[in-house]
């Protein structure tokens, strides 16, 4: 029998069909955002640090959740600074 997910607020995803759409979306997006998923009051972005085809890193943020609609454009700039880090890496 799997283990259940935690659920630390009410808007953290335990459904596992739910979850794994999200993770699949992730994926193709290249970077995740949460609204409240973890802390109550707070929202994040991250993005892989990705070296040889495979992440190694992440790199994130987190805004008062009454900042979330400033979300959505922080993402470039953190994929950018995350694929400079992955230049950095390699070198």
């Amino acid at each position: 029998m799997a283990r259940r997910l935690e659920r630390p607020t009410r808007h953290t995803i335990t459904e596992p069909g739910r979850l794994a759409r999200e993770l699949a979306a992730v994926r193709a997006q290249g970077y995740a955002l949460t609204y409240e998923e973890m802390t109550a009051g707070s929202c994040s972005a991250a993005a892989p640090v990705v070296v040889a085809g495979r992440p190694v890193a992440a790199l994130g943020i987190v805004l008062s959740a009454r900042r979330a609609r400033e979300l959505p454009r922080l993402v470039e700039p953190l994929r950018a600074a995350a694929a400079g880090i992955a230049g950095a890496y390699e070198r």
